[in-house]
């Protein structure tokens, strides 16, 4: 990676998206125009901030146990940000994700506070095999380690039963596949697939998608606007409203 702190520019944006209330990937492209980066530099911010998003509920549940009483939200999100690496970025010794947590926070909140961030993470470093976390039952645990909220979690039971529910919030964590839609206006689906060659790969949800072994978005085709990324499951909402052309559609996308 470059000189740039990548771990600071994190931080930036994890207070930006949950104390300003600003969204995900708008701030994340804020901070990317900001800064001169590399793509190995994006790929490191993105992991650690959509990480930490995502595991937001199970990481502060983690510094819960491990800490007492009330932490400072910017205290909180350089911790929370530290454990998210600790469990998941294993390729970074834990040692360098800690140190890095400590300088970091002792550059925005001091010294007594960087102490304090290095003594609650490296007593989770030392119990990362057995974390011995409190839950009130087994549906809380589940819950709570999935990075769900308890009435959504509610509602899906409810709906689904206890088996399909769980099933589902697995789900929310699994990898999205690079899904591609492809633009009829541009190119035909077969042409754009014969330029591709081996990365792009047929989707079983929508015709409309292909699913790309590597994404990149410095790719001619894409700059050139033959397809743009989307989610599968968008993409078929799409062609489930282009069914029937006759129809005159009130269309609300939210």
């Amino acid at each position: 990676m470059s000189n740039i702190n990548t771990r600071k520019i994190s931080y930036e944006i994890l207070y930006d998206i949950f104390q300003e209330d600003a969204y995900s990937n708008i701030t994340l492209n804020k901070y990317f125009n900001k800064y001169k980066l590399e793509e190995q530099d994006k790929r490191f911010i993105s992991e650690v901030v959509y990480g930490t998003i995502k595991n937001k509920m199970y990481l502060e549940h983690i510094l819960k146990n491990y800490s007492k009483g009330r932490v400072k939200p910017k205290v909180k999100i350089i911790i929370i940000m530290a454990i998210y690496q600790l469990l998941y970025m294993d390729k970074t010794p834990s040692f360098a994700i800690i140190d890095e947590a400590v300088k970091l926070s002792k550059k925005i909140l001091g010294n007594i506070t960087g102490n304090f961030v290095n003594g609650i993470l490296r007593n989770i470093e030392r119990n990362l095999n057995d974390l011995a976390l409190k839950y009130k039952n087994k549906e809380e645990k589940f819950y709570i380690e999935n990075s769900c909220p308890e009435e959504l979690y509610s509602i899906l039971k409810r709906q689904y039963g206890k088996e399909k529910a769980q099933s589902i919030v697995k789900s929310f964590n699994s990898k999205s596949k690079n899904s591609i839609r492809y633009n009829p206006l541009k190119i035909s689906k077969e042409s754009l697939v014969e330029k591709l060659g081996s990365n792009a790969l047929s989707s079983d949800i929508c015709e409309d998608s292909l699913l790309l072994n590597k994404l990149d978005i410095n790719n001619k085709y894409f700059k050139e606007g033959y397809y743009i990324v989307q989610d599968e499951a968008s993409s078929l909402v799409a062609c489930a409203i282009g069914e029937n052309v006759s129809t005159k559609y009130n269309i609300l996308d939210t």
